[in-house]
């Protein structure tokens, strides 16, 4: 009898590594293809709801040639203007649909919000 229950154990353990193996076979490429963009636009919203307000002028626009939802993203090169007047060049990546990038063009001037401890790291906050 003590046999069958050793046999009854190896049984369930090997279930219960079958299960580990499947669902990290499933969460970890999830994590791999969302995770890199779930954190910056957890980033960018950390830089809306606390960062620094200035003016910018949009200088360059490039297509990654990324898409989500049909809509590109943008890789969107800003002069921004701090309260102080100094000026220093930023790079924002983002998805915008086709319809909101004509409020981009290259010399539209735009409100964004930026890191103070990273003022490399920008957000757009409005036209």
């Amino acid at each position: 009898m003590s046999e069958n229950v050793t046999e009854q154990e190896k049984l369930k353990r090997a279930k219960i590594r079958l299960i580990v193996v499947i669902v990290a076979a499933v969460v970890i490429p999830v994590a791999i293809f969302l995770g890199p963009g779930f954190m910056r636009e957890m980033d960018r919203q950390r830089i809306v709801d606390e960062g620094v307000t200035a003016d910018a002028v949009v200088i360059d626009l490039e297509d990654t040639g990324n898409r989500m939802n049909d809509n590109p993203e943008i890789r969107m090169t800003l002069d921004v203007t701090r309260k102080d007047g100094s000026t220093y060049r930023a790079v924002h990546i983002d998805y915008l649909s086709v319809v909101t990038l004509a409020n981009y063009p290259p010399g539209a001037k735009v409100k964004v919000k930026y890191d103070a401890k990273d003022p490399s790291k920008v957000a757009l906050s409005g036209i």
